[in-house]
């Protein structure tokens, strides 16, 4: 993220976006700090599978720290996190071809890409 402020990446399945926000304790809580992207063409994020074997079918966010930890928020009223370790996000589309994966790393905070559901 290049900051010293902690990060989330919001996942909001029911208006079918997804936001990157920023703590800034001096403007308030979250702030946008870039558009919101809204999935097109029948795309769009189906569930979150994470250790240890958990899966998330409602919104959800990663909390991205600066020193690198992965924080899981399930419940998005309040302010409790877990750590995560590793997270496979499942992203739907229309044609099952094009389901797509994307599989973040808790203890690194990477995360890659692959073709299909892991």
């Amino acid at each position: 993220m290049g900051t010293s402020l902690q990060h989330r990446l919001l996942v909001e399945k029911g208006a079918g976006r997804v936001t990157l926000q920023r703590w800034d304790s001096g403007i308030g809580p979250w702030v946008n700090a870039a558009q919101s992207v809204v999935g097109s063409r029948g795309a769009g994020i189906e569930n979150m599978v994470y250790t240890p074997g958990v899966t998330v079918s409602t919104d959800f966010a990663l909390l991205f720290n600066p020193d690198g930890e992965v924080l899981v928020q399930t419940t998005l009223t309040g302010t409790t996190a877990s750590p995560l370790t590793e997270a496979y996000v499942h992203i739907t589309a229309t044609n099952v071809a094009d389901r797509a994966t994307i599989r973040v790393f808790g203890w690194t905070s990477k995360a890659r890409l692959a073709n299909g559901w892991l």
